[in-house]
């Protein structure tokens, strides 16, 4: 399948990228249920790519999702509608298509019926200027006639596809409005990809998708609706031109519950510019933010390894790292993921306070406060107690779901007995030393 429009910042040249970015976030959180919300979702490559009947998906432009509603309801119906309008346009050419595009100025044009809102979203896409939808300051649609020559202004075999996955999603899950409610729908191990209005501050560019615009404030009520995402244990990956504002918007700080945000530079090529020689190599970036989930590693040696590495600016040196610990890069993350769970690193990769007075025990005293740093974790000291009372009869991992259910409603069994496996190795330690 592929998306049945032209958009305005497609996602087709970094696509393997973010799926890479997608599945390593399926790896690290271990949930194969995921839901993916794509809040701004245009052509919706990503989604469609994915093939995840688990999917939300969002757009503030509400003819393009009624387009996605009714290829889904309607995709017979649709595609008749659009060989008349093809045989129209191929009999009149400009005139008939200054007649459809000028529609959007009548009375009541909201109250038009969905097949014909859809027919005319994709007629304009199909026929204007480089597939570029633009609104001017009133809301209307202005973008004069492309030269673009076309046999049809759809693929039946690929409609018919989409039509059938999108069945496979809830109608209520096809989202016209703020993206804020969309990834407000986010919990445990769900991802949110996250594909706004490009920032173009620093030079020229096109992002009047829709009359309202995106404006800085608008960037930085994003970075807060990614962060609360983050708090809430889902994923979050960005991708925006590489700009000092997005980069200052996006740079960790220490309000939500110790989560990073990886930033990964890129070069694509623009795809829209009114001049051919014009569409040069572009700066963009991608954006992975990890939420601070329960522990990933259950080996408490290597946090401590971390804590004794000497030098504080190797902390953030994540190339060091990789060489200093041997593993992958998802694995070196998930140790910096432990180490933010138990508080001993910040946003920044540095020590906290509670870690540089980790920093500063000899080896004697060392293992006694990162277990007591352990233990301050309630869930951690509660499994901890009963088997210290009771050391010959342990709790077992299904003991220890009950536990971390009553500590966390609502979380699934398949998540509740990893975490069990985790508090079990670790307390384990806590319990030898």
């Amino acid at each position: 399948m592929k998306p049945f429009v032209k958009w305005a910042g497609g996602k087709k040249q970094i696509l393997p990228l973010i799926l890479e970015k997608i599945n390593g976030c399926i790896s690290s959180s271990n949930k194969k249920d995921y839901v993916f919300i794509e809040p701004f979702v245009g052509g919706g490559v990503v989604f469609i790519s994915l093939k995840n009947g688990r999917t939300i998906i969002n757009d503030l432009n509400w003819e393009l999702i009624t387009a996605y509603r009714v290829i889904r309801n309607n995709p017979l119906e649709l595609m008749n509608r659009l060989d008349v309008m093809y045989e129209e346009f191929i009999a009149r050419g400009e005139e008939y298509y200054k007649i459809i595009r000028s529609e959007d100025h009548e009375d009541g044009y909201r109250s038009f019926d969905d097949l014909h809102i859809a027919s005319r979203m994709i007629f304009l896409n199909k026929t204007c200027f480089n597939g570029l939808y633009r609104v001017n300051s009133e809301g209307y649609f202005n973008t004069p006639m492309g030269r673009n020559k076309t046999r049809s202004f759809y693929d039946r075999k690929n409609i018919l596809q989409l039509s059938k996955f999108l069945r496979t999603i809830p109608e209520e899950n096809i989202m016209n409005g703020s993206y804020k409610l969309a990834m407000r729908r986010a919990g445990i191990g769900d991802i949110i990809y996250v594909d706004p209005p490009y920032d173009y501050t620093e030079n020229d560019g096109f992002t009047k998708y829709q009359k309202e615009g995106f404006t800085l404030e608008d960037l930085k009520e994003l970075k807060e609706e990614c962060d609360n995402a983050l708090d809430s244990e889902a994923f979050v990956i960005i991708s925006n031109n590489d700009t000092k504002a997005v980069r200052e918007a996006f740079k960790n700080d220490s309000k939500h519950n110790y989560s990073f945000y990886y930033i990964e530079k890129l070069d694509t090529k623009r795809l829209i510019n009114c001049k051919g020689n014009l569409r040069n190599t572009g700066k963009e970036i991608i954006i992975v933010g990890v939420p601070c989930l329960f522990p990933q590693v259950k080996d408490v040696t290597k946090l401590l390894e971390y804590v004794r590495i000497k030098n504080e600016k190797d902390l953030s040196n994540e190339e060091y790292l990789l060489n200093r610990f041997k593993v992958t890069k998802l694995r070196v993350r998930q140790i910096l993921s432990t180490l933010q769970y138990f508080e001993i690193v910040d946003n920044s990769f540095g020590l906290t306070v509670k870690g540089k007075a980790l920093k500063r025990c000899n080896k004697k005293n060392l293992n006694r406060e990162m277990k007591n740093l352990i233990l301050e974790k309630s869930v951690f000291k509660e499994v901890y107690e009963r088997d210290y009372q009771d050391t010959a009869n342990k709790m077992d991992c299904v003991q220890i779901v009950n536990v971390v259910k009553n500590h966390s409603a609502n979380i699934k069994d398949g998540i509740a007995m990893k975490r069990a496996r985790f508090i079990r190795e670790i307390v384990d330690w806590c319990l030898a030393n």
